[in-house]
Protein backbone atom coordinates (compact mmCIF):
# COMPACT_ATOMS: atom_id res chain seq x y z
CA UNK A 1 0.00 0.00 0.00
CA UNK A 2 3.28 2.30 0.82
CA UNK A 3 4.21 1.95 -2.96
CA UNK A 4 0.64 2.84 -4.04
CA UNK A 5 0.13 6.08 -2.38
CA UNK A 6 3.93 7.27 -3.48
CA UNK A 7 2.82 6.36 -6.73
CA UNK A 8 -0.58 8.56 -6.35
CA UNK A 9 1.19 11.16 -4.87
CA UNK A 10 4.00 11.24 -7.02
CA UNK A 11 2.03 11.24 -9.92
CA UNK A 12 4.11 8.19 -11.16
CA UNK A 13 1.70 5.87 -13.71
CA UNK A 14 5.14 3.81 -13.69
CA UNK A 15 5.25 3.11 -10.32
CA UNK A 16 1.41 2.32 -10.02
CA UNK A 17 1.55 -0.12 -13.00
CA UNK A 18 4.56 -1.64 -11.43
CA UNK A 19 2.19 -3.29 -9.14
CA UNK A 20 -0.86 -4.24 -11.57
CA UNK A 21 -1.08 -7.80 -12.09
CA UNK A 22 -0.90 -9.16 -16.01
CA UNK A 23 -4.59 -9.90 -15.63
CA UNK A 24 -5.98 -6.89 -14.01
CA UNK A 25 -9.03 -5.87 -14.14
CA UNK A 26 -10.15 -2.18 -14.07
CA UNK A 27 -13.45 -0.86 -13.41
CA UNK A 28 -14.14 2.47 -14.73
CA UNK A 29 -17.06 3.24 -12.93
CA UNK A 30 -20.05 4.52 -15.70
CA UNK A 31 -17.68 4.18 -17.84
CA UNK A 32 -16.45 0.60 -19.24
CA UNK A 33 -13.82 -2.15 -18.31
CA UNK A 34 -10.68 -2.69 -19.02
CA UNK A 35 -8.78 -6.40 -19.32
CA UNK A 36 -5.09 -6.75 -18.53
CA UNK A 37 -2.50 -4.27 -17.67
CA UNK A 38 -1.26 -3.26 -20.96
CA UNK A 39 -4.75 -1.76 -21.30
CA UNK A 40 -5.14 -0.28 -18.04
CA UNK A 41 -1.54 1.32 -18.72
CA UNK A 42 -2.79 2.93 -22.27
CA UNK A 43 -5.99 4.00 -20.79
CA UNK A 44 -6.87 4.76 -17.73
CA UNK A 45 -3.28 5.48 -16.08
CA UNK A 46 -2.89 7.27 -18.96
CA UNK A 47 -6.00 9.40 -18.73
CA UNK A 48 -5.64 9.75 -14.61
CA UNK A 49 -1.84 11.32 -15.62
CA UNK A 50 -3.33 13.73 -17.94
CA UNK A 51 -5.93 14.38 -15.06
CA UNK A 52 -3.67 14.83 -12.33
CA UNK A 53 -0.92 16.94 -14.18
CA UNK A 54 -3.45 19.52 -14.43
CA UNK A 55 -4.03 19.67 -10.98
CA UNK A 56 -2.06 21.09 -7.65
CA UNK A 57 -0.63 18.63 -5.29
CA UNK A 58 -2.54 15.56 -4.56
CA UNK A 59 -2.65 13.81 -1.48
CA UNK A 60 -3.93 10.25 -1.49
CA UNK A 61 -5.08 8.37 2.23
CA UNK A 62 -5.60 4.87 2.47
CA UNK A 63 -9.23 4.61 4.16
CA UNK A 64 -12.07 2.62 5.29
CA UNK A 65 -15.28 4.33 3.98
CA UNK A 66 -18.23 2.71 4.60
CA UNK A 67 -16.37 -0.23 5.92
CA UNK A 68 -14.83 -0.90 2.54
CA UNK A 69 -10.95 0.43 2.50
CA UNK A 70 -9.89 2.54 -0.07
CA UNK A 71 -7.55 5.19 -2.02
CA UNK A 72 -9.02 8.55 -1.84
CA UNK A 73 -7.61 11.51 -3.74
CA UNK A 74 -7.70 14.61 -1.99
CA UNK A 75 -6.26 18.10 -3.67
CA UNK A 76 -5.21 20.89 -2.33
CA UNK A 77 -6.69 23.90 -4.03
CA UNK A 78 -7.20 27.91 -3.32
CA UNK A 79 -10.79 27.31 -2.35
CA UNK A 80 -9.82 24.33 0.59
CA UNK A 81 -8.96 20.52 0.36
CA UNK A 82 -11.52 18.54 -2.37
CA UNK A 83 -12.39 14.95 -3.06
CA UNK A 84 -10.88 13.96 -6.61
CA UNK A 85 -11.27 10.28 -7.07
CA UNK A 86 -11.77 6.97 -4.83
CA UNK A 87 -10.16 4.12 -6.09
CA UNK A 88 -10.91 0.12 -4.78
CA UNK A 89 -8.46 -2.66 -4.83
CA UNK A 90 -7.95 -6.18 -4.77
CA UNK A 91 -4.86 -7.76 -4.66
CA UNK A 92 -2.70 -11.16 -4.35
CA UNK A 93 0.21 -11.96 -3.60
CA UNK A 94 1.35 -8.16 -3.64
CA UNK A 95 -0.05 -7.88 -7.13
CA UNK A 96 -3.16 -5.37 -8.22
CA UNK A 97 -5.98 -7.84 -9.71
CA UNK A 98 -9.40 -5.75 -9.56
CA UNK A 99 -9.19 -2.10 -9.60
CA UNK A 100 -11.98 0.31 -9.37
CA UNK A 101 -12.18 3.93 -10.15
CA UNK A 102 -15.19 6.14 -8.98
CA UNK A 103 -13.91 9.20 -10.66
CA UNK A 104 -17.82 9.72 -13.13
CA UNK A 105 -19.79 8.36 -9.71
CA UNK A 106 -21.07 11.71 -9.09
CA UNK A 107 -23.34 10.87 -6.39
CA UNK A 108 -21.07 8.41 -4.50
CA UNK A 109 -18.31 11.07 -4.84
CA UNK A 110 -20.76 13.54 -3.37
CA UNK A 111 -21.61 11.28 -0.50
CA UNK A 112 -18.42 10.55 -0.10
CA UNK A 113 -17.29 14.05 -0.14
CA UNK A 114 -19.88 14.76 3.13
CA UNK A 115 -18.32 11.80 4.93
CA UNK A 116 -14.89 12.82 4.42
CA UNK A 117 -16.03 16.50 5.23
CA UNK A 118 -14.34 17.52 2.08
CA UNK A 119 -15.88 19.29 -0.96
CA UNK A 120 -15.84 17.95 -4.21
CA UNK A 121 -14.05 18.70 -6.88
CA UNK A 122 -16.64 19.73 -9.26
CA UNK A 123 -14.20 21.04 -11.79
CA UNK A 124 -13.94 17.10 -12.54
CA UNK A 125 -17.64 17.12 -13.56
CA UNK A 126 -17.92 20.26 -16.04
CA UNK A 127 -19.58 18.02 -18.40
CA UNK A 128 -22.40 17.75 -15.81
CA UNK A 129 -22.76 21.37 -15.68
Amino acid sequence: MDVLLEGFRNKDPGLIASLLHEDVVTEITHAGVEYGRKETIKNSLRDWLETCQAKGDIFPYYYRLWGKNVVVEIEQRHDGLCLNNIHSFEDEEDRIVRWKFYCFSWELLNLAAEELGLKLNAENFQHIF
